[in-house]
């Protein structure tokens, strides 16, 4: 009798010592990092979160669906533990958060129509020029801000789409977009054609140091443990296997 007891406390200590950590993931619609295919959401952070969930049994790594202005509050309510491909300089207070070490490397360029006399000059003036842009994001030329202040003096619309705003360039219904590098890459892969219409600035206008936001506090994963896992993958070149298939450069800049 007692060693069936035994047997019993046994299985069910293993049974629960073995069951995963449930990490939730916060996420927004931000190419090529969360995108919106018709309600069916991929891109590299769910491309992430599978990879870490296949390569260890510890943590189980779950989706959760936000929006740009709205993942603040999410946050502060604990719907979520871990934010990823964001910087702590996006709004984010850094009592509440530490960001994991940086593993992706981007930023955001300005796109123009291709025309006549178009140069790298083009880009130097902003005003006076209508601007496609997105809800919730963060410009370098605004200050990090998008309230009336910071765009007094620009023609901007923000939209919900980079795609969209890619779109408005290349059939001629804006001047200027601002979109994100890595966006504008796998957009070119998907659309080669696009290459005919459009015209990157050299410059960006801001440089994107990505890694992820932990809770400081009660978080499911600790910023060592979350670090641990990004160096295996990185080691193990799985990462870079799925950056390059969707041909984003991740060269630090």
């Amino acid at each position: 009798m007692n060693t069936i007891l035994f047997l019993f406390i046994f299985f069910v200590s293993t049974f629960a010592w073995a069951k995963p950590i449930s990490v939730k993931v916060g996420g927004y619609v931000f190419a090529p990092y969360v995108v919106d295919n018709n309600g069916k959401y991929n891109g590299l952070s769910l491309d992430l979160l599978q990879l870490l969930n296949q390569k260890q049994k510890k943590f189980h790594f779950s989706f959760i669906l936000t929006s740009a202005t709205r993942r603040y509050q999410d946050f502060n309510e604990k719907k979520f533990d871990v934010i990823f491909f964001e910087s702590i300089n996006w709004g984010w207070k850094p009592d509440q958060v530490t960001s994991s070490k940086i593993f992706q490397y981007g930023g955001e360029v300005f796109i123009t129509h291709k025309g006549p006399g178009k140069n790298q000059g083009y880009f130097r003036t902003l005003k006076g020029k209508s601007i496609k842009a997105t809800y919730g994001f963060h410009y370098a030329f605004l200050n990090y801000s998008t309230d009336a202040a910071a765009m007094a003096g620009y023609n901007i619309e923000l939209t919900n789409s980079q795609e969209a705003n890619i779109r408005a360039i290349r059939n001629n219904r804006a001047d200027l977009a601002i979109v994100t590098k890595e966006h504008l890459a796998l957009y070119m892969k998907q659309h080669p054609e696009a290459k005919d219409d459009l015209f990157v600035s050299s410059e960006m206008d801001q440089i994107y140091r990505l890694g992820a936001l932990i809770r400081n506090k009660d978080s499911a994963i600790t910023v060592g443990e979350f670090n641990d896992l990004i160096d295996m993958i990185i080691k193990d070149g799985s990462w870079q296997k799925i950056i390059d298939a969707k041909g984003i450069d991740n060269t630090p800049l």
